[in-house]
């Protein structure tokens, strides 16, 4: 289910990749609460591509290995592996140096040690500022490395906007420039009159290769979606084509509100089989610096991906009864604040404003949600088959709860709650079949909501 990651690892930016028999996710390392971005070590999650509810975590480059303190580099952003000629190589850039760092091993597990960086023929570090490094060998074992930031001009990040993003073609050594670079995909600066006008590149670069066409994946200036293009050549013709998925599903089918707090997105496709699964990331806390893999199933037809929902699925089948269930899985979180886009630095903290998924500071293998007044949670989806009764484990506050299966529709329960009870029990007449279930707190002050099961 989502996150698909224990719920106290917090990995944004998960490349996945398949080796062999197993996919392993390549990702940036949150530390909960942080008031910046990455500010851990580098792991990978790993899972047999039979077995993808049972991901394994294991750390791959230490600061003391990655050749640069993490006071002289400071943290690894949005690192991506690939394997070639029976060695891995991992790719990050460092969030206080313009370089991109490669990292080598002799397997996908790490631990991987200090290879150098891109650079020059004579050595010299190459003269580019990489941001969200992504590499790619062709069918022909040409060698491509993907970068680029481009903020527009009214970003905080002004200064360092490049129209385009970037690509280099790189040597057999996986590490020198042999060509480039080359624009690629215009952001907010030059998509004015191109297909990308309305999701211009911002970050996050990716490249999959499917069927003969290469499939170019970023995270466009809305922020919350994975957008992707489709060119017949790995340098160029690059169009837009669509959305993958928003972390605030956004533009599932219309929908134009956010469902959740929502912030910068990253990740990429893998397909097992004829399936096909995009993983991305989701905002926890009131900023967007304590991020959770997530993961859906995406539909691919005719060379086309149809956006996928955000849910609370994973990799998994419908919720269904006689199991007790996080309360922060939910894929709906919504409340009266009209402006849940989330941001870093501690100035910047929503946390009183909208509610949010949270960790315990004293523990933390616990979760909640942290329900402000007049509060909607939803999960989708469940199996309601023979489910009559459900229980919720809250703490605090006043009001009532409605429940539904139509957000738009009656509710078919209303329990009151009060500052007395923990624990809340309630005989409801579903509706058979796989739906949706939305817990609305009405008049409420602020509680935590812990856990909740069908029966």
């Amino acid at each position: 289910m989502n996150p698909i990651l224990p719920l106290n690892f917090y990995m944004p930016d998960a490349e996945p990749r398949v080796f062999g028999d197993t996919v392993y996710l390549y990702g940036s390392h949150d530390i909960y609460n942080s008031d910046n971005y990455c500010q851990g070590e580098l792991y990978v999650a790993y899972a047999k591509l039979n077995d993808l509810s049972n991901f394994k975590l294991q750390n791959i480059l230490t600061f003391e290995k990655s050749g640069h303190s993490f006071d002289e580099a400071g943290a690894f952003q949005a690192p991506d592996c690939i394997e070639y000629n029976g060695k891995y190589y991992l790719y990050d850039n460092r969030m206080k140096r313009p370089t991109c760092d490669v990292a080598v091993s002799n397997s996908p597990l790490g631990p991987f040690v200090d290879y150098g960086f891109i650079q020059n023929k004579d050595g010299s570090s190459f003269d580019l500022r990489f941001f969200d490094p992504a590499i790619f060998v062709d069918d022909d074992n040409r060698i491509y490395l993907y970068t680029g930031f481009c903020p527009g001009k009214m970003s905080r990040w002004a200064k360092l906007a490049n129209p385009y993003s970037q690509v280099l073609e790189l040597e057999q050594d996986m590490k020198t420039v042999k060509a480039g670079p080359f624009n690629l995909i215009p952001g907010p600066l030059a998509s004015e009159g191109t297909s990308f006008e309305s999701h211009p590149f911002f970050e996050a670069s990716s490249l999959r290769k499917i069927d003969g066409k290469y499939y170019f994946i970023y995270s466009s200036e809305l922020s919350h979606e994975l957008a992707y293009a489709v060119s017949d050549n790995p340098i160029s013709g690059f169009k837009f084509m669509g959305t993958l998925v928003s972390n605030a599903n956004i533009g599932f089918k219309g929908n134009t509100k956010y469902m959740v707090p929502w912030g910068n997105t990253h990740g990429s496709i893998f397909n097992v089989g004829k399936d096909y699964y995009v993983v991305y990331h989701r905002q926890t806390t009131g900023r967007e610096t304590s991020r959770q893999a997530m993961a859906e199933k995406i539909e691919f037809v005719d060379g086309i991906f149809n956006q996928a929902e955000m849910t609370s699925l994973g990799f998994g089948k419908p919720l269904c009864k006689g199991q007790f269930y996080n309360a922060t899985i939910a894929s709906v979180l919504l409340n009266d604040s009209d402006n849940p886009k989330l941001t870093v630095g501690i100035e910047q903290d929503k946390s009183n404003l909208i509610s949010t998924f949270r960790e315990s500071l004293e523990d933390s293998n616990i979760h909640y949600i942290n329900v402000l007044r007049n509060t909607t949670v939803g999960y989708k989806y469940i199996d309601f088959n023979d489910v009559r009764h459900i229980s919720l484990r809250l703490e605090g506050s006043r009001g009532y709860i409605l429940f539904k299966q139509d957000l738009d529709g009656e509710a078919i329960a209303k329990i009151e709650i009060d500052s007395k009870h923990f624990n809340y029990d309630l005989d409801v007449n579903f509706s058979d079949g796989i739906k949706p279930l939305y817990i609305i707190f009405k008049d409420n002050e602020p509680l935590k909501f812990y856990e909740f099961s069908l029966n």
